[in-house]
């Protein structure tokens, strides 16, 4: 089962980037920017928003994680990015979602 679940959940990355100045419409922006680069299943996803901060959940069994942030730091311009494992609210969202069937 341990394979397995590293199989799911270990390709998984969360990339933070600080959109404070960016404006008001950044995350619609950046999605519809993500949606056009990266289309399809498995295309990256926004996750949650905090404060100045918007994660990019990033499948790299779909698509690399230099590849996208190469594409946003090419489009946008932020303050800060940081690259993370996958949160463990996300795992449980996905085992919930049917990940380990």
């Amino acid at each position: 089962l341990s394979e397995r679940f590293l199989g799911i959940f270990g390709r998984f990355r969360t990339l933070r980037l600080d959109i404070h100045a960016l404006g008001s419409d950044a995350k619609e922006k950046i999605a519809a920017a993500l949606s056009e680069a990266f289309p399809g299943e498995g295309a990256p996803a926004l996750g949650k928003s905090e404060g100045p901060w918007l994660d990019i959940i990033v499948n790299q069994d779909r698509v690399a994680l230099v590849d996208v942030l190469s594409f946003l730091m090419r489009a946008f311009s932020f303050s800060d990015i940081k690259v993370e494992e996958i949160e463990m609210a996300e795992v449980i969202r996905k085992v919930y979602e049917g990940a380990l069937r």
